[in-house]
């Protein structure tokens, strides 16, 4: 990589500074993000990232890919013309950065697989068989937790951007309703008001930083139980009265 301008080193000895300083613009006023890293603040401005920037070097026309870290301690403007490269170090300096005081996520939003983000918040909406939608609660935690489970979906690259999240959160949302929709069907086969509710449609809206995004997932409606069935959970409930 090019050193342009630096706050922790000097810049290339044979660069032009009259060129670095025009790339250093371009990048400033006129740079169209092809991958980024960030986080804002309670009013959606940014206070950190990294990203990758292609442009065309005003000094030979050709093209080149640029590695731009703008941090609470400083800034760094890089350049390359292996867009390989580049991204290999955008990436490295998003995991250098990835920790901050106490241990908690650096990064609201990033598209590297595995890298720790900030919290997050979920509003859950589900949908009952008349198509009336009504608040399911929220959720919110870290990334790394927020299913519940011992597996951490970040660091095994299932979740890299908001859009897998969303889609990760809301698969395990239905799942849930899927499993509620069943214990409903067998509760009113055997005559029982059901101990929750039914729902055929979950919805999610998801915040993180300054982006917000919804999404939703269709249920499908649980086979009536046999007579089998029903005298099977019959069973399971009376073992598990015996049991308390």
């Amino acid at each position: 990589m090019r050193i342009l301008m630096s706050t922790w080193a000097p810049p290339d000895e044979d660069l032009d500074e009259e060129l670095a300083a025009r790339i250093v613009d371009i990048l400033e006023n006129e740079r169209h993000f092809e991958r980024r890293t960030y986080s804002t603040d309670s009013s959606g401005q940014t206070i950190a990232q990294v990203t990758v920037c292609q442009f065309t070097d005003p000094g030979t026309g050709s093209e080149r890919w640029a590695v731009v870290q703008e941090v609470h301690d400083g800034r760094e403007f890089a350049d390359t013309a292996a867009r390989e490269e580049a991204h290999a170090v955008y990436e490295e300096q998003v995991r250098d950065r990835e920790g901050s005081e106490g241990g908690a996520p650096a990064w609201q939003i990033s598209d590297v697989a595995g890298v720790p983000l900030d919290t997050y918040t979920l509003t859950v909406e589900r949908r009952d068989e008349d198509g009336c939608w009504t608040y399911g609660g929220r959720r919110g935690g870290e990334w790394e937790s927020r299913l519940g489970q011992d597996v951490n979906p970040v660091a095994d690259g299932v979740m890299t951007t908001l859009e897998d999240a969303l889609a990760v959160t809301l698969a395990a949302v239905a799942a849930e309703q899927e499993r509620i929709n069943e214990v409903v069907v067998l509760e009113r086969a055997i005559g029982v008001r059901p101990t929750d509710d039914e729902a055929y449609a979950v919805r999610g809206t998801e915040e993180t930083g300054e982006v917000t995004l919804t999404g939703m997932r269709e249920i499908e409606r649980p086979a009536e139980p046999t007579d089998d069935q029903a005298a099977a959970y019959v069973r399971h409930l009376r073992a598990s009265a015996l049991a308390r």
